[in-house]
């Protein structure tokens, strides 16, 4: 009988065995995932705390130290309170760098033991891009937040993220226009919505327009319960999201803008992600989108349970535009009183170039509802042989489909906040289904 290869190893005094094995085959022994905790009123709660970020007893005060820190599968535990990137310069590219599979966790007290005792709404965590001067928004982060792929970021209120052209950018760009050599934010077949990125950027230049509030790298980051709030940017006010698989669960989207398109969300590229239980409220673009754009033929992805209330655009799309070939699902959403200048209230699905496939949009136990357009369909619109998919949704004017209904759908109280519908709806079982009412003010 051969003898065992662990037990052929030479044993030295006060070496495991187990370790000797594990370098006889060159395989070094896992490192433990770390919990590192952050609480920015440590010094006031305890006297001569040592800040090693091991307990709250001994937190980092900064949320960017920590981060700094964090190695893969670790967890961060943030106390209630305002932070704001801290890096050795104050500059507008100041910002909170979530890395690859870390998950920074939100709205704790101070005192918590276990992830469960946490109340993320009650003890608000806020996540602020005014970086600069108080007085003015202009030299406030261009993202407050970035997030890497498997990078979690949860329990959190993100705001005050500013990515915006500067007047002469805009006079720059503007004379290229005039030009033609290149076209911007123009919603044609000729012109693509976005500029386009520069290749082999080592850092999130080709982004600073993009997301002032989240910028979501490539990969299957997530961002879940969170608000995202007074954010602008060019494209994607309150969050862009450059490819990838991302989820989006829980997430209010209020009062935020883009100046070109996709006031609170911008989907682009080739992109799965997953919008659920989430809502849209108040947030506004200069072009489409008011709340959300999805761009691009590769762009497949999918909303449930969603709400879309009082946002607007300056040209299509109050609540939706999905453009150049873009194949979006939208199951169990509600569209209320969203406003367009031009067309679409409620869902615009705009043109595509050549060789990208129709764009076209799935929507299934949906309520379109009190939308508004200056000069087009108030509800809904398709441009270019642009085409939406309906089963078991409900629109006043009417669209062919399945199971498609256009009586008051009977919500319980929409001003309110509440938009569960009536036990008698024609719409029962339909649209938002969350019971807690929203502020829609």
């Amino acid at each position: 009988m051969k003898t065992p290869l662990l037990q052929m190893a030479p044993m030295k005094k006060g070496i495991p065995l187990l370790f000797l094995g594990l370098c006889v085959f060159g395989i070094a022994a896992p490192a433990e995932a770390a919990r590192l905790y952050v609480d920015k009123d440590v010094f006031r709660k305890y006297e001569n705390p040592a800040n090693d970020g091991q307990s709250w007893q001994t937190a980092h005060r900064s949320l960017t130290m920590a981060l700094e820190r964090a190695q893969a599968g670790d967890e961060i535990w943030v106390a209630q309170g305002l932070y704001q990137p801290q890096m050795k310069d104050v500059d507008r590219h100041n910002r909170f760098h979530v890395p690859k599979n870390v998950a920074v966790f939100g709205g704790f007290s101070g005192q918590e033991t276990d992830l469960s005792q946490r109340d993320w709404r009650l003890h608000q965590t806020i996540l602020d891009g005014n970086v600069g001067l108080d007085s003015h928004e202009r030299d406030n982060s261009r993202h407050v937040v970035v997030l890497e792929d498997r990078a979690r970021l949860d329990g959190f209120t993100i705001q005050g993220g500013r990515a915006l052209l500067t007047a002469a950018e805009r006079r720059h760009r503007a004379a290229k226009n005039h030009k033609g050599r290149q076209n911007f934010g123009r919603f044609d077949d000729e012109a693509p919505l976005a500029e386009p990125h520069k290749k082999g950027a080592s850092s999130f230049a080709a982004y600073d327009y993009h997301g002032a509030g989240v910028l979501l790298l490539p990969g299957a980051p997530q961002l879940i319960n969170s608000i995202l709030q007074n954010n602008i940017a060019e494209w994607g006010g309150g969050l862009y999201s450059v490819s990838g698989s991302p989820v989006l669960s829980n997430v209010t989207w209020r009062h935020n803008q883009a100046r070109q398109g996709g006031g609170a969300l911008y989907l682009h590229g080739k992109t799965s992600a997953m919008v659920k239980n989430s809502r849209f409220i108040r947030n506004k673009s200069g072009q489409a989108g008011g709340a959300i754009l999805i761009e691009g033929a590769q762009a497949k992805p999918r909303f449930h349970n969603v709400l879309l209330v009082r946002n607007q655009a300056q040209t299509r799309g109050g609540a939706v535009a999905a453009l150049h070939g873009a194949q979006a699902q939208f199951q169990q959403a509600t569209f209320w009183d969203n406003e367009a200048e031009h067309d679409a209230g409620g869902l615009w699905n705009g043109p595509y170039g050549p060789g990208q496939a129709a764009t076209e949009t799935h929507l299934s136990q949906s309520i379109f509802w009190q939308n508004h357009a200056r000069y087009g369909q108030a509800d809904m619109s398709d441009w270019n042989n642009a085409k939406a998919h309906l089963k078991a949704v409900l629109l006043p004017m009417g669209y062919p489909g399945e199971r498609v209904r256009t009586k008051d759908p009977l919500f319980l109280s929409p001003e309110g906040g509440d938009f569960r519908v009536d036990a008698h709806s024609p719409a029962k079982g339909w649209g938002y289904q969350t019971s807690v009412k929203e502020d829609i003010q």
